[in-house]
């Protein structure tokens, strides 16, 4: 068999994969909206502990993504610049006073 056609093979193999992925992914999306849409009453209530966790778990996802952005600010940095560098740069050596 030529590479080109061991490609392809690959290729469909892979397709046939994500398309059924993708169909569970839809059926599982389509249950979900359906049990949200017509859910009975629940008749339940919020006590007063409830608001103090919604506080803790927004807080504790902002200061996750703050470290995060601190662990790797050098590598987003990077890859921004690497972005939206200029063409022409011209590189610009200080100079050292011996």
């Amino acid at each position: 068999m030529t590479l080109r056609l061991l490609n392809l093979k690959f290729l469909c193999v892979i397709n046939q994969n994500f398309m059924r992925i993708k169909a569970r992914y839809d059926l599982a999306l389509l249950v979900g909206f359906y049990a949200v849409l017509f859910a009975p009453s629940a008749y339940a209530y919020l006590d007063a502990g409830t608001g103090s966790q919604i506080i803790q778990v927004i807080i504790a996802g902002s200061v996750g993504i703050i470290f995060a952005l601190k662990v790797y600010f050098k590598k987003i940095k990077l890859f921004f610049q690497s972005r939206f560098a200029k063409k022409n740069k011209t590189e610009v050596t200080p100079d050292v006073d011996e």
